[in-house]
């Protein structure tokens, strides 16, 4: 049986619950940079510069992580709860979880909803303060209250809109970084000229919270496209750390924890004596089966959750 929160009995476990992370696996044999010719880079590249063209395309790539983690989970609910999901909606589940992201202008007061300030030296999200204008722990705590409760249903969709959500924010590592740099959000790197043609960039610099929040996701999907042997090693190797989960948590303070062991890595590149100069294809590859690995937790969890909140309805 999943571990549960006090979300469910109102009362918040102590640090004795923490489970550290398990260790991802290494890979067997160190993934090459894949090889590709010259007219491959074009047609990948010219494709994505298209796409990149497209209106409201630019700002919301990571919204294709955000609808992949709730479709992933729609497929593991059962009938019963697939249904109750579907009738509180007014849109498909995918869709209704990139609805917070829409709703940042015309209230701006859950823009903090949506992460976890941390900062230097910290081990476990216990360590910070809960800010007084929310955050994302405090934000899901609320939601499954709302959810759970008897309140009018469009609070209640609104509710389970947030649950979707936010699940995948707390499994994206710079939801949970430093204030300082507004959660990596102002820690630039470089973008050289052959990844800004790979990846469909026309900036010169990236910061390191868009690095994980979609280019490493996309640089997975220009590799599924052009090098699908090299795809199929990132999702072995991502398989195989979701497999080491075998009983997930259903704390959120875990999987927030989690995203903090991985800032604290050397190899992320976050930690001021470790962070790059330049992005680099070697950090892209590298990072891509923990950002799938991300993903997957997430969209498991998600849907034990929600089997858990929707099932005895």
């Amino acid at each position: 049986e999943p571990r549960f929160w006090g979300f469910f009995t109102n009362k918040v476990t102590n640090d004795s619950d923490y489970c550290a992370p398990p260790e991802h696996p290494s890979l067997s044999h160190p993934m090459p940079i894949p090889h590709r010719s010259t007219h491959q880079r074009a047609i990948f590249s010219g494709a994505l510069v298209l796409v990149m063209l497209l209106p409201g395309v630019a700002s919301a790539w990571w919204d294709i992580d955000h609808k992949t983690i709730c479709e992933e989970a729609l497929s593991q609910l059962s009938l019963e709860v697939r249904a109750s999901v579907v009738e509180l909606l007014d849109r498909p589940f995918p869709d209704a979880c990139v609805w917070p992201d829409n709703i940042k202008r015309t209230r701006p007061e859950t823009r903090p909803w949506h992460y976890r300030n941390s900062f230097p030296g910290v081990e476990t999200i216990e360590q910070t303060a809960v800010p007084k204008d929310g955050d994302a722990l405090s934000a899901l705590k609320q939601q499954i209250n709302v959810l759970t409760s008897a309140a009018p249903k469009q609070q209640r969709r609104e509710a389970l809109m947030w649950i979707g959500h936010l699940v995948g924010d707390l499994h994206q590592p710079f939801h949970v970084a430093y204030a300082e740099d507004l959660g990596g959000n102002r820690v630039y790197l470089t973008l050289p000229p052959h990844l800004q043609r790979l990846l469909g960039e026309q900036r010169d610099r990236v910061n390191m919270h868009a690095i994980w929040d979609g280019l490493i996701s996309r640089y997975f999907g220009y590799l599924s496209d052009q090098d699908p042997a090299a795809a199929a090693r990132i999702r072995e190797a991502s398989n195989a750390a979701t497999d080491w989960q075998t009983q997930p948590s259903l704390n959120p303070n875990d999987w927030a924890n989690e995203s903090i062991a991985i800032l604290n890595t050397p190899a992320a590149a976050y930690l001021t004596p470790y962070r790059l100069a330049a992005l680099t294809e070697e950090y892209l590859l590298a990072h891509a089966p923990t950002v799938i690995t991300r993903r997957q937790l997430a969209s498991r969890r998600l849907a034990l959750l929600l089997t858990a909140l929707l099932g005895a309805q």
